[in-house]
This record gives C-alpha cells, structure tokens and sequence, in this order.
C-alpha cells in the first residue's frame, strides 16, 4: 500500500482529497470537488454543513504551496483581492469557514493565517480520521 511519504505530490494530493471526502461525509449535507462558488477562487472541496455554513477545504501536500496561498490575489471589479486577507478579516464574500488540509506535521497550528483551520492526517489517510486544530 502506498503512504503519502512515498508517492508523488500529485497521489498525495488525491489520498488526502480522498480522506478529507470521508471525513466531511458525515457532517455535510452536500459536498463537490473543485467547485468555484461565485466570484471566488476554486475550493479543493466545499460543503454546506448540517448547519447551512459553506465551508472551503484546501489541500496542500507541500509547505511551498501552502506559502503561495497567501498570495492568491485577484482584481475584482474596481478592488484588487487577497484571499486570505478577506478570510482574515471575515468578509461577506468569504465562505463561513476555512480549512487547510495537510499531512500531519507540514502545518503548525501556530503558522495558520487568521480565521483559517487546519485538518491533519496521518500517515495512512485513507484509514485515518483527519485531527482538527482551529481557531472556530
């Protein structure tokens, strides 16, 4: 069987794309895979809870992806837009929640941008259920 340490970035990504999607099962009414909600940036998977907040997962199986989020940026209209600046800073547009969703130990919780959660997983994510540290 394959762990996420021993196969390339592209079949980790889909292990934990996998996980993340029997993780959220339960606590979802619905969930899609890389969907764009509105004028918002592509989510890895987003989901309405049993609570009727949207909420946005973003799979990152590398610490240089997970510092290049923080500058997706975007000019809208007459405003130029950051991602994490508008979760940070809870804007309307923003879904309710947000989630990084990583190998356990590429994230600290102490290096998550404001208003962002973290889901971990272990070595074996299709057999283990994600650890969750956020600030919600």
């Amino acid at each position: 069987m394959n762990t996420p340490t021993n196969v390339g970035t592209k079949e980790r990504s889909k292990l934990l794309e996998q996980a993340l999607m029997r993780h959220v099962y339960d606590r979802s009414q619905f969930m899609m895979p890389r969907f764009t909600p509105g004028d918002w940036w592509e989510c890895d998977l987003w989901a309405i809870s049993r609570f009727d907040y949207s909420i946005e997962y973003e799979i990152k199986v590398t610490r240089a992806d997970f510092r290049r989020d923080a500058k997706k940026a975007r000019d809208f209209r007459w405003e130029s837009l950051n991602k994490l600046g508008m979760i940070a800073a809870k804007d309307e547009r923003c879904q309710n929640r947000f989630y990084y969703v990583t190998p356990r130990g590429l994230i600290a919780p102490a290096e998550l941008p404001a208003n962002c959660g973290l889901i971990a997983f272990g070595e074996y994510p299709e057999h283990a259920r994600g650890h969750c540290f956020s600030d919600y």
